[in-house]
């Protein structure tokens, strides 16, 4: 589910009708809280049906199910209106739009996609064809779906800003990656506005991404690790203790992932040296990335403590603290 805002606002939208129309296999029907449109078939998105509700004139919200079932028009995040916003539909062969005083919703009814405009005409916001997409799952018995939406950036030069409160020193969001979860710190909310004057918000509450729907994979399976002896398959991971005459650590480190606690073993954190003191200590992983093949990669790091990151004899992330009970990325 969306929303889109104008002006300051929210795009979203949803629920039944009262009158219909058929135009091959297609409904189009409308009552005075909404618009619902029912497609002739799953379109390549998997949407089968789509409902527009004004929450003001400046506020749709857009509902999307790929069965004929849609939910009931609830939400946690946003206030339930007491009255009805006047609007007017418009149909043509391929698409059925939605006007309010202020804002047009129009939905292309060979796939199911959704474009706004502003009251002049002005191209506000628009979905990617084919780019909203369902993907059956099961979680503890009950069934669902992981839903990915996708919006086309109709200016270079926009900026996109929100998301709540986050550690990664990123404010504007356009072409990054950010998770949405609650966390230590960590306030994550699915909102973001535009420079071109617009606001989108995903009203979700489950985990989500922005950007990149994939998680990041650990190195090892992106690239061709090559340790600092030479040796392929790992990093070298050394482990320099506090304390003089202390026993240092060098092993192969074929993933640098550190993130939780061994579980039924509270003591030790996944992956790192079981009996090795960590408090005050210097640890170093080092080696050499082989990449599969040239573009553009991004890398995160979990951390806490000091930490710095060198590429290839240049420091490219200066030295910063995290404490640990508060980790960051």
């Amino acid at each position: 589910m969306k929303r889109l805002l104008t002006g300051a606002l929210l795009l979203c939208a949803i629920v039944f009708s009262v009158s219909a129309r058929q135009r091959a296999n297609i409904s189009v029907s409308a009552n005075p809280a909404e618009l619902t449109v029912r497609l002739a078939e799953p379109a390549s998105d998997s949407t089968l049906t789509l409902r527009l509700r004004p929450i003001s004139e400046k506020i749709i919200r857009v509902t999307a199910s790929p069965d004929s079932l849609l939910p009931p028009d609830a939400s946690l995040a946003v206030v339930r209106q007491q009255s009805d916003t006047p609007f007017s539909i418009t149909e043509t062969d391929s698409t059925v739009t939605l006007t309010t005083s202020a804002l047009s919703a129009t939905v292309t009814l060979a796939n199911g996609s959704v474009t706004f405009r502003d009251k002049f005409g002005k191209l506000i916001a628009a979905e990617q064809t084919a780019g909203r997409t369902f993907s059956p799952i099961e979680v503890e018995g009950t069934k669902g779906y992981s839903v990915a939406q996708r919006f086309q950036s109709l200016s270079p030069d926009e900026g996109l800003y929100g998301l709540g409160q986050h550690q990664s020193d990123q404010f504007n969001y356009k072409g990054l990656d950010e998770e949405l979860f609650q966390y230590n710190t960590k306030v994550s909310v699915p909102f973001i506005t535009s420079t071109d004057g617009y606001g989108i918000l995903w009203d979700s509450y489950s985990l989500c991404r922005f950007g990149n729907p994939q998680p990041y994979s650990q190195l090892g399976e992106v690239f061709t690790l090559t340790d600092r002896f030479g040796n392929e398959g790992a990093l070298t991971g050394t482990y320099l203790p506090a304390k003089k005459g202390g026993d240092s650590i060098v092993r192969r480190e074929e993933k640098i992932y550190f993130e939780h606690l061994m579980r039924g073993d509270l003591n030790h954190v996944v992956n790192l040296p079981r009996d090795f003191n960590f408090n005050g200590s210097e640890v170093t992983y080092e080696g050499s990335l082989t990449a599969p093949q040239s573009g553009l990669y991004r890398f995160i790091l979990y951390y806490s403590g000091y930490m710095s990151v060198e590429m290839g004899g240049r420091e490219v992330v200066a030295e910063r603290w995290r404490t640990g009970w508060s980790p960051n990325s």
